[in-house]
Order: C-alpha cells, then sequence, then structure tokens
C-alpha cells in the first residue's frame, strides 16, 4: 500500500447571470497524478503549513489558498472558505492522497486567472451542470472526487445555497 499524502483543493464559485460557476483548471498531460485531467485548483499540503497550525483542517486550507494563488493568481480570503467533503483515494491506488475540499466564492468578479502553463495549461468557469455536459461528451476528463462534487453543488443557482 502507498502512502497517503495531505492535500486540499478549492471549489471556487461565482454568481454570474443567475447561476454559479466554478473554476476548474486543467492539469499538464505530463504530469504524473492526473494528468490532462480538470480539477479544482489544489496540490499538496506542505510541511511548514501542517507544522506551522493547530489541526490538519487549518494546515489543509492554508495550501488550499496557496496552491489557488500559485495555480490560477488569485487570492482567497480564508474566511469565505468552508470545508466541503474530505477524499481519500483507494488502498489500490498507485498514487494516494487524502484530499479536503474546500467550498468558497470569489469576490472579484472581474479577478483574473493568469495559469503557469507548466502544471496548469487552461482554465474555464463554467455552471457545474455545464462541466458535467462537457464530461458525458467526453470533451474534459474528470477525476471521480470531482464529479461527484460538481453533482452535489449541480442544482445551485447561487453561492449561498
Amino acid at each position: 500500500m502507498s502512502e497517503i499524502r495531505l492535500a486540499s483543493t478549492i471549489m471556487l464559485a461565482r454568481e454570474q447571470k443567475g447561476n454559479i460557476e466554478v473554476l476548474l483548471v486543467r492539469r499538464n498531460k505530463s504530469l504524473n497524478f492526473a494528468g490532462g485531467a480538470w480539477v479544482f485548483p489544489g496540490g499538496k499540503i506542505d510541511t511548514d503549513e501542517t507544522q506551522g497550525t493547530e489541526t490538519e483542517l487549518e494546515a489543509a486550507k492554508r495550501a488550499a489558498i496557496r496552491e489557488t494563488k500559485e495555480e490560477a493568481n488569485l487570492d482567497i480570503d480564508p474566511e469565505r472558505l468552508i470545508f466541503f467533503r474530505h477524499w481519500t483515494t483507494p488502498a489500490n491506488s498507485p498514487r494516494r492522497f487524502a484530499t479536503y475540499f474546500f467550498f468558497g466564492d470569489i469576490q472579484q468578479l472581474d479577478a483574473q486567472v493568469v495559469i503557469d502553463d507548466e502544471e496548469i495549461v487552461a482554465h474555464a468557469w463554467l455552471t457545474p451542470k455545464e462541466a458535467l455536459q462537457q464530461l458525458a461528451r467526453q470533451e474534459k476528463v474528470m477525476l471521480p472526487p470531482t464529479i461527484l462534487c460538481l453533482r452535489v453543488i449541480s442544482n445551485c443557482r447561487t453561492v449561498m445555497e
């Protein structure tokens, strides 16, 4: 059984034209884990984040904010993040992650997403239903936790819902 690494991610949402949209980023195909997949911004929790906090959940929130800055150049207010889900990859997976999922909204609707074009090669703001439709048409590849999270919020029209 492989080592379980701690990770975190943010389902970052904004309200547009009576719907919510979430930010999805596409991982570079050359990456060992989830190469080419559309995911929420996120990544592993660094050691200094776990050592500098009282709880693993707090470390996960810090990591999710840092990763969103690195991958999309967006500044996230930690007070606007809520814990959403926790997923651990199956025991038979070659690479295992225990991932914290947060949900939060972006206040600056005109904020520009700037990807690094190395780890992340594209981004899209989509309603959860649009993202799931693109998955069904095989236009996007997604991991099961991403799909399930999108399904949970697919009928929400506002961030508060």
